[in-house]
Protein backbone atom coordinates (compact mmCIF):
# COMPACT_ATOMS: atom_id res chain seq x y z
CA UNK A 1 0.00 0.00 0.00
CA UNK A 2 1.21 3.25 -1.08
CA UNK A 3 0.07 6.49 -1.72
CA UNK A 4 0.70 10.43 -1.87
CA UNK A 5 -2.35 12.71 -0.95
CA UNK A 6 -2.89 16.19 -0.13
CA UNK A 7 -2.57 16.50 3.98
CA UNK A 8 -5.86 18.54 4.53
CA UNK A 9 -7.69 16.08 1.80
CA UNK A 10 -7.12 13.57 4.21
CA UNK A 11 -7.66 15.05 7.42
CA UNK A 12 -10.67 15.81 6.43
CA UNK A 13 -12.07 12.23 5.48
CA UNK A 14 -10.23 10.54 8.59
CA UNK A 15 -11.93 13.16 10.91
CA UNK A 16 -15.64 12.32 9.06
CA UNK A 17 -14.71 8.71 9.94
CA UNK A 18 -14.05 9.48 13.36
CA UNK A 19 -17.15 10.70 13.94
CA UNK A 20 -18.00 7.02 13.64
CA UNK A 21 -15.49 6.06 16.77
CA UNK A 22 -16.88 5.40 19.91
CA UNK A 23 -14.97 7.17 22.42
CA UNK A 24 -15.63 3.53 25.23
CA UNK A 25 -15.74 0.28 23.79
CA UNK A 26 -15.12 -3.19 24.64
CA UNK A 27 -14.03 -4.04 21.70
CA UNK A 28 -9.97 -2.58 20.97
CA UNK A 29 -10.37 -2.73 16.82
CA UNK A 30 -12.55 0.18 17.06
CA UNK A 31 -10.44 2.23 18.44
CA UNK A 32 -8.91 2.29 15.15
CA UNK A 33 -10.07 3.56 11.12
CA UNK A 34 -9.89 1.00 8.35
CA UNK A 35 -7.91 2.21 5.10
CA UNK A 36 -8.47 0.82 1.73
CA UNK A 37 -6.55 1.80 -1.17
CA UNK A 38 -7.98 0.51 -4.29
CA UNK A 39 -7.50 1.60 -7.44
CA UNK A 40 -9.91 4.55 -7.86
CA UNK A 41 -10.32 5.81 -4.35
CA UNK A 42 -9.29 5.62 -1.09
CA UNK A 43 -12.11 4.27 1.49
CA UNK A 44 -11.59 5.41 5.67
CA UNK A 45 -14.12 3.33 8.08
CA UNK A 46 -14.91 4.31 11.42
CA UNK A 47 -17.23 1.93 13.25
CA UNK A 48 -18.66 1.22 16.54
CA UNK A 49 -21.20 -1.49 17.31
CA UNK A 50 -24.44 0.42 16.34
CA UNK A 51 -22.86 2.78 13.03
CA UNK A 52 -20.37 2.87 10.39
CA UNK A 53 -18.92 6.13 8.52
CA UNK A 54 -17.16 4.58 5.44
CA UNK A 55 -15.83 8.50 4.08
CA UNK A 56 -14.10 7.82 0.26
CA UNK A 57 -11.59 9.57 -1.64
CA UNK A 58 -11.76 9.31 -5.86
CA UNK A 59 -8.51 9.91 -7.99
CA UNK A 60 -9.39 12.73 -10.01
CA UNK A 61 -6.97 12.94 -12.37
CA UNK A 62 -4.98 15.77 -10.04
CA UNK A 63 -2.43 16.00 -7.75
CA UNK A 64 -4.47 15.81 -4.81
CA UNK A 65 -4.56 11.76 -4.32
CA UNK A 66 -1.90 9.59 -6.50
CA UNK A 67 -2.24 5.87 -5.86
CA UNK A 68 1.19 4.11 -6.48
CA UNK A 69 0.52 0.40 -4.46
CA UNK A 70 -2.97 -0.86 -3.26
CA UNK A 71 -3.69 -2.07 0.07
CA UNK A 72 -5.33 -2.19 3.38
CA UNK A 73 -4.66 -1.77 6.55
CA UNK A 74 -6.61 -1.03 10.26
CA UNK A 75 -4.65 2.00 12.37
CA UNK A 76 -5.32 3.79 15.46
CA UNK A 77 -7.76 6.45 15.13
CA UNK A 78 -6.29 9.27 17.13
CA UNK A 79 -2.78 8.39 16.67
CA UNK A 80 -3.32 8.35 12.78
CA UNK A 81 -5.50 11.85 13.24
CA UNK A 82 -3.17 13.61 15.40
CA UNK A 83 0.19 12.87 13.48
CA UNK A 84 -2.08 13.98 9.66
CA UNK A 85 -2.93 17.33 11.80
CA UNK A 86 0.32 18.26 12.88
CA UNK A 87 2.08 17.97 10.20
CA UNK A 88 3.10 20.77 8.00
CA UNK A 89 3.36 20.39 4.61
CA UNK A 90 0.97 20.25 1.53
CA UNK A 91 1.34 16.94 0.46
CA UNK A 92 1.91 13.73 2.65
CA UNK A 93 2.75 9.91 2.13
CA UNK A 94 1.78 7.15 3.52
CA UNK A 95 3.12 3.81 2.98
CA UNK A 96 3.12 0.36 4.04
CA UNK A 97 6.38 -1.19 5.09
CA UNK A 98 6.67 -5.37 5.44
CA UNK A 99 3.74 -6.14 6.84
CA UNK A 100 3.01 -4.16 10.68
CA UNK A 101 4.33 -0.81 9.68
CA UNK A 102 2.91 2.37 8.77
CA UNK A 103 5.29 4.76 7.12
CA UNK A 104 3.84 8.86 7.26
CA UNK A 105 6.63 11.24 5.79
CA UNK A 106 6.90 14.50 3.75
CA UNK A 107 9.93 16.46 3.25
CA UNK A 108 10.67 17.22 6.40
CA UNK A 109 8.91 14.97 9.09
CA UNK A 110 8.85 11.08 9.20
CA UNK A 111 6.53 8.62 11.41
CA UNK A 112 6.46 4.83 11.83
CA UNK A 113 3.36 3.22 12.70
CA UNK A 114 2.80 0.15 14.01
CA UNK A 115 -0.36 -1.29 12.73
CA UNK A 116 -3.26 -4.15 13.67
CA UNK A 117 -4.14 -7.52 11.70
CA UNK A 118 -6.53 -6.32 9.16
CA UNK A 119 -8.68 -9.08 9.16
CA UNK A 120 -10.09 -8.27 13.07
CA UNK A 121 -12.08 -5.41 11.58
CA UNK A 122 -15.71 -5.94 11.49
CA UNK A 123 -17.41 -6.14 8.03
CA UNK A 124 -20.93 -5.25 6.90
CA UNK A 125 -23.30 -7.64 6.89
CA UNK A 126 -24.73 -8.61 3.41
CA UNK A 127 -28.16 -6.42 3.28
CA UNK A 128 -31.48 -6.38 1.49
CA UNK A 129 -32.08 -2.96 0.73
CA UNK A 130 -34.96 -3.18 -0.59
CA UNK A 131 -36.59 0.25 0.05
CA UNK A 132 -34.89 3.14 -1.13
CA UNK A 133 -35.41 6.74 -1.37
CA UNK A 134 -33.37 10.16 -2.25
CA UNK A 135 -34.30 13.45 -0.37
CA UNK A 136 -32.75 17.02 -0.01
CA UNK A 137 -30.54 16.71 2.74
CA UNK A 138 -31.52 20.19 3.92
CA UNK A 139 -34.49 18.93 4.38
CA UNK A 140 -33.78 15.78 5.90
CA UNK A 141 -31.54 17.41 8.70
CA UNK A 142 -34.22 19.70 9.15
CA UNK A 143 -37.11 17.35 9.81
CA UNK A 144 -34.82 15.31 12.44
CA UNK A 145 -33.97 18.57 13.64
CA UNK A 146 -37.26 18.89 14.17
CA UNK A 147 -38.19 15.53 16.28
CA UNK A 148 -35.19 14.55 18.02
CA UNK A 149 -35.10 16.69 20.54
CA UNK A 150 -38.16 14.51 22.00
CA UNK A 151 -36.76 11.27 22.02
CA UNK A 152 -36.31 9.74 25.53
CA UNK A 153 -32.59 10.04 27.50
CA UNK A 154 -33.91 6.79 29.35
CA UNK A 155 -31.63 3.49 27.86
CA UNK A 156 -34.74 1.51 30.02
CA UNK A 157 -36.99 3.10 27.30
CA UNK A 158 -35.06 1.49 24.28
CA UNK A 159 -37.98 1.74 21.83
CA UNK A 160 -38.17 5.51 22.32
CA UNK A 161 -34.40 6.22 22.31
CA UNK A 162 -34.97 6.32 18.49
CA UNK A 163 -36.60 8.33 16.21
CA UNK A 164 -39.48 6.41 14.33
CA UNK A 165 -39.64 6.37 10.14
CA UNK A 166 -43.55 5.12 9.07
CA UNK A 167 -43.61 4.81 5.22
CA UNK A 168 -47.30 4.97 3.96
CA UNK A 169 -47.69 5.57 0.08
CA UNK A 170 -46.45 8.97 -0.87
CA UNK A 171 -45.24 10.10 2.39
CA UNK A 172 -42.76 9.87 5.53
CA UNK A 173 -43.36 10.35 9.06
CA UNK A 174 -40.98 11.04 11.17
CA UNK A 175 -41.61 10.81 14.67
CA UNK A 176 -40.11 10.74 18.39
CA UNK A 177 -41.67 10.82 21.80
CA UNK A 178 -40.67 10.25 25.67
CA UNK A 179 -43.92 9.44 26.44
CA UNK A 180 -44.56 13.15 28.17
CA UNK A 181 -44.06 15.09 24.52
CA UNK A 182 -44.57 13.86 20.80
CA UNK A 183 -43.09 15.61 17.65
CA UNK A 184 -44.00 14.94 14.49
CA UNK A 185 -43.26 15.63 10.67
CA UNK A 186 -44.40 14.48 7.57
CA UNK A 187 -42.84 14.90 4.02
CA UNK A 188 -43.99 14.24 0.22
CA UNK A 189 -42.13 11.31 -0.91
CA UNK A 190 -43.60 9.84 -4.02
CA UNK A 191 -40.92 7.17 -4.19
CA UNK A 192 -42.83 5.35 -0.93
CA UNK A 193 -45.03 3.22 -2.64
CA UNK A 194 -45.48 0.74 0.27
CA UNK A 195 -46.09 0.62 4.31
CA UNK A 196 -42.94 -0.24 6.91
CA UNK A 197 -41.57 1.56 10.00
CA UNK A 198 -37.96 1.79 11.20
CA UNK A 199 -36.71 2.92 14.13
CA UNK A 200 -33.08 4.44 14.32
CA UNK A 201 -31.36 5.19 17.07
CA UNK A 202 -31.61 8.94 18.11
CA UNK A 203 -27.92 9.18 19.18
CA UNK A 204 -26.87 7.90 15.72
CA UNK A 205 -28.91 10.44 13.70
CA UNK A 206 -27.21 13.28 15.97
CA UNK A 207 -24.21 11.86 14.80
CA UNK A 208 -25.45 12.06 10.88
CA UNK A 209 -26.75 15.49 11.96
CA UNK A 210 -22.78 16.79 12.54
CA UNK A 211 -21.91 15.60 8.90
CA UNK A 212 -24.90 16.82 6.83
CA UNK A 213 -23.49 20.71 6.65
CA UNK A 214 -22.35 20.67 2.54
CA UNK A 215 -24.43 17.95 0.90
CA UNK A 216 -26.75 18.44 -1.70
CA UNK A 217 -28.58 15.09 -1.70
CA UNK A 218 -28.94 11.98 0.39
CA UNK A 219 -30.23 8.65 -0.72
CA UNK A 220 -32.19 6.52 2.12
CA UNK A 221 -31.55 2.97 1.97
CA UNK A 222 -33.66 0.44 4.39
CA UNK A 223 -33.30 -3.36 5.20
CA UNK A 224 -34.60 -5.39 8.16
CA UNK A 225 -31.81 -4.99 10.10
CA UNK A 226 -29.86 -1.40 8.98
CA UNK A 227 -30.52 1.56 7.05
CA UNK A 228 -27.88 3.53 4.99
CA UNK A 229 -27.65 7.14 3.85
CA UNK A 230 -25.64 7.77 0.99
CA UNK A 231 -24.28 11.11 0.00
CA UNK A 232 -21.38 12.28 -2.89
CA UNK A 233 -18.43 11.00 -0.96
CA UNK A 234 -19.67 9.01 2.12
CA UNK A 235 -22.24 6.42 3.35
CA UNK A 236 -23.30 6.07 7.00
CA UNK A 237 -24.95 3.23 8.15
CA UNK A 238 -27.24 2.54 11.51
CA UNK A 239 -28.23 -0.22 12.83
CA UNK A 240 -32.25 -0.40 13.88
CA UNK A 241 -34.02 -0.80 16.48
CA UNK A 242 -35.77 -3.69 16.81
CA UNK A 243 -38.86 -3.31 18.33
CA UNK A 244 -42.59 -2.17 18.05
CA UNK A 245 -42.92 1.57 17.84
CA UNK A 246 -46.24 2.99 19.65
CA UNK A 247 -49.34 3.91 17.92
CA UNK A 248 -48.70 7.86 18.25
CA UNK A 249 -51.91 8.35 15.81
CA UNK A 250 -54.19 7.30 19.13
CA UNK A 251 -52.86 10.02 21.57
CA UNK A 252 -53.75 13.25 19.54
CA UNK A 253 -56.90 14.22 20.59
CA UNK A 254 -59.63 15.49 18.10
CA UNK A 255 -62.05 17.81 20.61
CA UNK A 256 -60.81 20.43 22.46
CA UNK A 257 -62.30 22.89 24.93
CA UNK A 258 -60.00 26.22 24.21
CA UNK A 259 -58.11 26.76 21.47
CA UNK A 260 -55.09 29.68 21.46
CA UNK A 261 -53.45 31.35 18.64
CA UNK A 262 -50.55 33.38 19.32
CA UNK A 263 -47.08 34.93 17.89
CA UNK A 264 -44.54 31.89 18.88
CA UNK A 265 -41.29 34.24 19.36
CA UNK A 266 -43.32 35.98 22.13
CA UNK A 267 -44.52 32.86 23.83
CA UNK A 268 -41.18 31.61 23.69
CA UNK A 269 -39.52 35.29 25.07
CA UNK A 270 -42.03 34.65 28.27
CA UNK A 271 -41.63 30.99 28.92
CA UNK A 272 -38.12 31.64 28.76
CA UNK A 273 -38.72 34.51 31.48
CA UNK A 274 -41.00 32.20 33.25
CA UNK A 275 -38.17 29.55 33.15
CA UNK A 276 -35.92 31.92 35.31
CA UNK A 277 -38.15 30.89 38.15
CA UNK A 278 -39.30 27.32 37.46
CA UNK A 279 -35.87 26.06 37.55
CA UNK A 280 -36.14 26.39 41.08
CA UNK A 281 -38.56 24.55 41.77
CA UNK A 282 -38.18 20.22 41.46
CA UNK A 283 -40.36 19.98 38.45
CA UNK A 284 -39.41 23.21 36.58
CA UNK A 285 -43.38 23.66 36.55
CA UNK A 286 -44.96 26.98 34.73
CA UNK A 287 -48.54 27.61 35.20
CA UNK A 288 -51.02 28.94 32.66
CA UNK A 289 -54.42 30.54 33.80
CA UNK A 290 -56.53 30.93 30.13
CA UNK A 291 -59.38 33.01 30.75
CA UNK A 292 -62.03 32.82 28.29
CA UNK A 293 -64.35 35.14 29.47
CA UNK A 294 -62.48 37.59 30.15
CA UNK A 295 -60.27 37.26 27.50
CA UNK A 296 -56.86 36.91 29.42
CA UNK A 297 -53.98 34.60 29.22
CA UNK A 298 -51.54 34.56 32.68
CA UNK A 299 -48.00 32.51 32.66
CA UNK A 300 -46.87 32.03 36.13
CA UNK A 301 -43.98 30.51 38.26
CA UNK A 302 -43.12 30.06 41.85
CA UNK A 303 -39.74 28.31 42.66
CA UNK A 304 -39.34 26.47 45.73
CA UNK A 305 -37.73 29.49 47.17
CA UNK A 306 -40.96 31.17 46.61
CA UNK A 307 -39.80 33.18 44.29
CA UNK A 308 -42.25 34.27 41.90
CA UNK A 309 -43.18 35.22 37.65
CA UNK A 310 -46.27 36.61 36.42
CA UNK A 311 -46.66 38.02 32.96
CA UNK A 312 -49.74 38.84 31.40
CA UNK A 313 -49.23 37.06 26.98
CA UNK A 314 -50.49 38.17 24.39
CA UNK A 315 -52.71 35.84 21.41
CA UNK A 316 -54.62 37.16 18.03
CA UNK A 317 -57.43 34.84 19.51
CA UNK A 318 -58.88 32.47 22.17
CA UNK A 319 -61.99 30.95 22.22
CA UNK A 320 -63.27 28.19 24.69
CA UNK A 321 -64.41 27.32 28.52
CA UNK A 322 -61.44 28.46 31.13
CA UNK A 323 -58.73 26.42 32.27
CA UNK A 324 -55.18 26.26 34.68
CA UNK A 325 -53.14 23.86 33.42
CA UNK A 326 -49.82 23.37 34.12
CA UNK A 327 -46.19 22.43 32.03
CA UNK A 328 -42.73 21.44 32.31
CA UNK A 329 -41.15 24.30 31.33
CA UNK A 330 -38.46 23.30 29.13
CA UNK A 331 -40.78 20.92 27.08
CA UNK A 332 -42.89 23.97 26.10
CA UNK A 333 -39.34 25.71 25.39
CA UNK A 334 -38.37 22.81 22.71
CA UNK A 335 -42.18 22.75 21.64
CA UNK A 336 -42.07 26.52 20.72
CA UNK A 337 -37.91 26.74 19.61
CA UNK A 338 -38.72 23.95 17.11
CA UNK A 339 -41.47 26.46 15.56
CA UNK A 340 -39.22 29.48 16.14
CA UNK A 341 -41.44 31.69 14.03
CA UNK A 342 -44.70 32.65 13.03
CA UNK A 343 -48.40 32.23 14.49
CA UNK A 344 -49.14 28.93 17.00
CA UNK A 345 -52.02 27.12 17.53
CA UNK A 346 -52.25 25.90 20.59
CA UNK A 347 -55.15 23.09 20.74
CA UNK A 348 -56.13 22.62 24.68
CA UNK A 349 -58.42 19.73 26.31
CA UNK A 350 -58.70 19.84 30.08
CA UNK A 351 -56.01 20.47 32.36
CA UNK A 352 -55.26 16.52 32.60
CA UNK A 353 -55.07 16.24 28.76
CA UNK A 354 -52.40 17.10 26.58
CA UNK A 355 -51.80 19.97 24.56
CA UNK A 356 -51.37 19.81 21.01
CA UNK A 357 -49.41 22.74 18.76
CA UNK A 358 -49.51 23.65 15.21
CA UNK A 359 -47.94 26.31 13.43
CA UNK A 360 -49.27 28.88 10.59
CA UNK A 361 -46.23 27.86 8.69
CA UNK A 362 -46.30 23.91 8.53
CA UNK A 363 -49.85 22.95 9.06
CA UNK A 364 -50.46 19.30 9.69
CA UNK A 365 -47.05 18.84 8.37
CA UNK A 366 -45.47 19.50 11.46
CA UNK A 367 -47.58 18.98 14.96
CA UNK A 368 -46.74 18.49 18.41
CA UNK A 369 -47.95 17.45 21.82
CA UNK A 370 -47.04 18.07 25.39
CA UNK A 371 -48.78 16.47 28.16
CA UNK A 372 -49.06 18.58 31.24
CA UNK A 373 -48.34 18.50 35.08
CA UNK A 374 -51.02 16.97 37.48
CA UNK A 375 -51.03 18.68 40.59
CA UNK A 376 -53.86 17.95 43.48
CA UNK A 377 -53.91 20.71 45.44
Amino acid sequence: MKFKIKRNLLLKHITRANKGIASKTPQEVLHNLFLEVLNDQIRITGSNSSLRIESEIPVDNNEDLQISEIGSIIVDAKLLTDIIRRMSNEYINLELVGQRTLHIFDVDTEFKVQISKQDEYPTVEKADFQNSYTMSSEIFSNVIKDVIFAISKLEIQVVMTGVNLRFEPGKIYFIATDSHRLSQRVIEAPEVTSNFSVIIPGSNLNVLLGLLEEEKEVRMSVSDDLVVFRFSDYSFYSRLIKETYPDTDAVFPHEFNMVVKADTHEWFQAVERAAIISSGNSSNMITFNLDGDRKKIILSGVSDKEDSYKEELPFSEITGDNLVIHFNANFMLDALRAYSEGETQMNFTTSRGALTLENENYGESFLQLVTPIITYD
